[in-house]
């Protein structure tokens, strides 16, 4: 019984259909939660509010399997509501950007406990000086 199913195994395996649904199984296993994110995020509308930054901070990248370049996050604190923190894909965003600086925040707000920070930063204009 055991060697008839291996024998079914073995012969499914070589099908063309099998490897493409395995490898799309695959890719939405490792991938469909940050794509859920981003999908949730682009659908969103973007909000404006006064802030102000109050900290920043680099997260070191990751060289492996699964590698990345540095993260660069902001946290922005509102008038009426409580602080935000923001992933910039930006390093110049990021170097622009100085604690303290004041001005309109544009982000999309999402609460899907998918990913730590708020990744819906849009835009900061810095207020004149």
């Amino acid at each position: 019984m055991f060697f008839r199913f291996l024998i079914f195994l073995e012969t499914v395996f070589q099908k063309t259909w099998f490897k493409v649904v395995m490898l799309f199984l695959i890719l939405f296993v490792v991938a469909g939660p940050g794509m859920l994110h981003i999908l949730r995020v682009g659908r969103q509308p973007v909000q404006t509010a006064q802030a102000t930054v109050v900290s920043k901070e680099i997260i070191p990248g990751h060289y492996g399997h699964l590698s990345h370049g540095p993260r660069y996050h902001i946290t922005f604190k509102f008038d009426y509501s409580p602080a935000k923190t923001f992933s910039v894909s930006s390093q110049k965003t990021y170097d622009d950007l100085q604690e303290g600086d004041t001005g309109l925040l544009s982000y999309k707000q999402v609460n899907d406990g998918l990913v730590p920070k708020d990744n819906g930063f849009v835009d900061f204009e810095k207020d004149e000086q």
